[in-house]
């Protein structure tokens, strides 16, 4: 039911997905006070409760990594925005140091306020550790339903430009109205994120979806150390050193590994 809410938003219009997105951004920052302003006071850590061993790099990291890839969505909105050249650089480094400040932050800030027993054996404990448990909650329904609109609105018009570029079939190069809305695009979008749901395994997901993601990364990467070594028409208004993502790429493959 979510996802067809999800789906009929960006099908409407995009503009409508971005003014949803700034009351959701409002509602993550109001979580994020709510558990800077929280305490660990009168919550009960179990009688039975002892600490495991930490789980393996792979697995955190295959279940985290996609969490921290929201700010590719700027460039998955290429086509509609004023001043791509200058806003998807800017924007894509500002949310990446934004994103990296309060993952960061969040979890120094717990592992100093919050018992380690607590953080390990307590999958409620940020609700209970916030000033305002509510405000939590809203802030993890609005980080997944941005994540969600982010990805069902920007997918398609990917598939949009590469099927207007005859790399994939003709049918989902066609768009709707005024603003050629990929509503073809949109609806094999729409199936893809259905099937995922299906699988009922949101851990097993997140391996896999971050092995697609970062291949996605690396070969980003390497072609953008082909085209700044080979191609005299590549300039980019942020333009890298030369070496900088022939280091991404290697790094990209060394992590699937």
């Amino acid at each position: 039911g979510v996802l067809i809410v999800v789906a009929v938003i960006p099908m409407i219009s995009a503009s409508l997905a971005i003014r949803i997105q700034s009351v959701i951004l409002a509602l993550i920052a109001l979580s994020l006070v709510s558990i800077f302003f929280g305490s660990a006071e009168g919550i009960e850590i179990p009688e039975n409760a002892t600490l495991q061993p930490s789980p393996s790099f792979g697995v955190l990291f295959g279940i985290f990594f996609p969490a921290v890839t929201g700010f590719t969505a700027g460039v998955n909105m290429s086509g509609d925005l004023k001043d791509p050249r200058s806003a998807i650089p800017r924007g894509t480094m500002l949310a990446i140091i934004a994103g990296a400040v309060t993952y960061v932050g969040l979890a120094i800030f717990l592992s100093a306020r919050v018992p380690q027993i607590l953080l390990q054996t307590n999958t409620q404990i940020l609700i209970q550790f916030a000033a305002v448990g509510a405000a939590v909650v809203a802030g993890i329904w609005g980080a997944t339903i941005s994540s969600a609109i982010g990805s069902i609105m920007g997918a398609p018009r990917i598939l949009q430009a590469l099927s207007t570029d005859k790399v994939t079939p003709n049918f989902f190069a066609k768009g709707s109205g005024k603003t050629n809305e990929p509503r073809n695009a949109l609806t094999l979008a729409f199936a893809i994120a259905w099937a995922g749901i299906l699988i009922g395994s949101l851990d097993t997901i997140a391996n896999v979806v971050s092995m697609f993601f970062i291949a996605t990364y690396g070969f980003l990467n390497l072609s953008c150390a082909i085209e700044m070594w080979v191609s005299s028409d590549f300039r980019p208004t942020f333009r890298p050193p030369k070496f900088v993502p022939v280091v991404g790429f290697l790094t990209c493959v060394i992590i699937m590994y």
